[in-house]
């Protein structure tokens, strides 16, 4: 087989040039050929593709007065850029996450209760023997009342250790210590919780509160 291979003729250069030029000039090699004047450029391609509805649009209202036709048209077009930039806007926040600024001035939800409705919701909690439920409650209504006195938030996702640490060099820490400690032991231990440890939790809840309305800021008349 290489034996009949190896004495197969090799073309000869004319015949090779002969057979290039035939190749290249079929129809899919252009490569003589000047780009046809003719042809509309790429962007002039997109933007007609883009205005096609449009057109289509401003023919379908057709028997309308041509003012009207226009503004509905353009009102449209108006209207499509406005949702691809939102639509835009939206993807780049998503991508990005939210700003420096935003982190630093983000509240949760939960914060932003009124520390009164807490309260009362723990007394109906307490009403109905949910003793835990009622000491979290007093817990959430304490950190909030300590927000509003303090004019500055807890930061998403803080635990209640870290609360009680934020405050150990205050009068604050030694209530708060019980309130956190009786959550760990009876919600997080699952210890039973009496009708004792919510009075003891109510009267320390109380002392917090007091606190934080002797420190808070008189509202400007």
């Amino acid at each position: 087989m290489f034996s009949c291979l190896a004495q197969a003729p090799v073309p000869s250069s004319d015949e090779i040039r002969r057979i290039a030029a035939e190749v290249v000039a079929r129809d899919y090699f252009r490569i003589d050929e000047a780009r046809d004047a003719s042809e509309p450029p790429l962007w002039l391609v997109i933007f007609k593709w883009i205005i096609k509805p449009f057109v289509a649009l401003f023919e379908l209202l057709d028997g309308l007065p041509d003012v009207l036709r226009w503004l509905i048209v353009i009102g449209a077009v108006i209207l499509c850029i406005a949702l691809i930039a939102h639509i835009t806007y939206v993807l780049m926040a998503a991508v990005r996450g939210p700003g420096a600024g935003s982190r630093k001035g983000y509240t949760p939800p939960e914060t932003k209760l009124d520390p009164q409705s807490l309260e009362r919701s723990a007394r109906e909690r307490e009403r109905d023997g949910d003793y835990i439920g009622a000491i979290r409650l007093l817990m959430r209504a304490a950190t909030r009342r300590l927000e509003i006195a303090e004019e500055r938030p807890f930061r998403p996702g803080v635990t209640n250790r870290q609360v009680l640490r934020r405050y150990q060099a205050t009068p604050l820490f030694e209530p708060l210590k019980i309130l956190v400690e009786v959550i760990d032991r009876k919600w997080y231990g699952g210890e039973p919780c009496t009708e004792t440890d919510y009075a003891i939790c109510q009267q320390q809840h109380a002392l917090i509160r007091d606190y934080a309305q002797a420190r808070r800021r008189p509202v400007a008349a």
